[in-house]
């Protein structure tokens, strides 16, 4: 709360566009639209930023930059990929068994934990708290 350590920024947005090219999203009332735009996060975090001078527009205009060039490296490098096998296009498309286990990258650590240490953890706490 002091801004002393990470922060976790929440920002929800509402999809502009269609779901795809072909898709105008014409069933969004336009005033909808408008409203979103205003509170668009991005725009309204930049508009903070310079607003409190923590970015400079020189800045700002150099990370808008970096930003595109690094999209248009990722698209080249996409079109240039060779497309995937037919067969696994169904991959990942539902839930399989185990799918939202959270694996640790490095192995579990492995204890054993003792009648005698869980008595001297209990001591210890009772100890401290006097």
């Amino acid at each position: 709360r002091r801004g002393q350590g990470p922060t976790l920024i929440e920002a929800k947005m509402m999809r502009m566009k269609g779901h795809a090219i072909h898709d105008a999203a014409a069933y969004v009332p336009e005033a909808l639209l408008e409203y979103c735009r205003k509170r668009d996060p991005i725009l309204r975090l930049e508009r903070y930023l310079l607003g409190r001078r923590w970015l400079t527009e020189e800045e700002n205009e150099r990370l808008i930059a970096d930003v595109e060039r690094q999209l248009e490296v990722d698209r080249d490098f996409a079109v240039a990929a060779p497309m995937p096998e037919p067969e696994s296009a169904a991959g990942g498309v539902y839930c399989e068994e185990g799918c939202h286990e959270v694996k640790p990258r490095y192995g579990v650590p492995q204890m054993s934990v003792t009648k005698s240490v869980l008595t001297t953890a209990l001591r210890q706490v009772v100890v401290e708290r006097k």
